[in-house]
């Protein structure tokens, strides 16, 4: 079990914890709110309130005002707030000028092996090394069968979840133009003109479309997996 405290550190409003899951295999973030049963404090359920959302194509940085992605969620913690991260192996704690002090933990999901990154930590935590660890073999760190029974199988609710029905009913995929100008909370639809929405709905998705063929990536997003014909 791996263990992380919360803080006020880099570029942060107030304390609170960033808390971001990274796939070593697809090479993208998933929603982190699908990952929580992983995380408790004080051997209680992890449960603290949202005060930003999971907006991987997007958001007004509270601290710079510019547009950046969030390919994590924001927790209200209060500083040095102990989360321990269930199976968790540390690969590395480091201080980021943006994140601050920070963590990643490898950790064998019923999905399979995941990146727990957590952000804005206080100087609780012990510092490893200079910045976060990419050549690794998840095979060679952790056993998985055996880690793997050691991890949840209930949601947050207590209900049974069957992980292998539900990697089949989702996948992982790159967002397309469309839903990255959805998640800038832009309310097209609510226009007084319709004509006018989609007139500007499709000139930002024309703009983003460029940039992807340019090769600019805006994160990704789980969606229903589509039957076979």
């Amino acid at each position: 079990m791996g263990r992380f405290y919360t803080g006020d550190t880099g570029e942060s409003t107030g304390p609170h914890l960033d808390f971001r899951v990274y796939n070593p295999e697809t090479k993208g973030y998933e929603d982190p709110s699908k990952f929580t049963s992983y995380l408790s404090t004080g051997g209680n359920e992890f449960n603290f309130p949202v005060t930003s959302g999971f907006k991987p194509g997007g958001r007004v940085s509270p601290v710079t005002g510019k547009i950046k992605p969030h390919p994590g969620i924001d927790y209200g913690t209060e500083v040095n707030t102990p989360i321990d991260i269930k199976g968790g192996k540390l690969l590395s704690t480091f201080n980021d000028e943006t994140g601050g002090i920070m963590s990643q933990f490898l950790v064998p999901t019923e999905q399979g092996p995941r990146e727990f990154l957590l952000l804005h930590g206080s100087d609780k935590n012990k510092i490893t090394g200079d910045s976060a660890v990419f050549d690794y073999d998840p095979s060679k760190i952790m056993d998985m069968p055996s880690m793997m029974a050691d991890t949840p199988s209930m949601n947050s609710n207590g209900n049974q979840v069957e992980a292998k029905e539900r990697a089949q009913e989702y996948i992982t995929r790159n967002m397309n133009a469309g839903e990255v100008v959805n998640s800038f909370g832009n309310d097209f639809d609510n226009m007084e003109s319709e004509r006018l929405g989609n007139a500007l709905q499709s000139a930002q998705e024309a703009i983003i479309q460029k940039r992807m063929d340019s090769g600019e990536s805006f994160g990704m997003i789980q969606a229903l997996k589509e039957e076979d014909d």
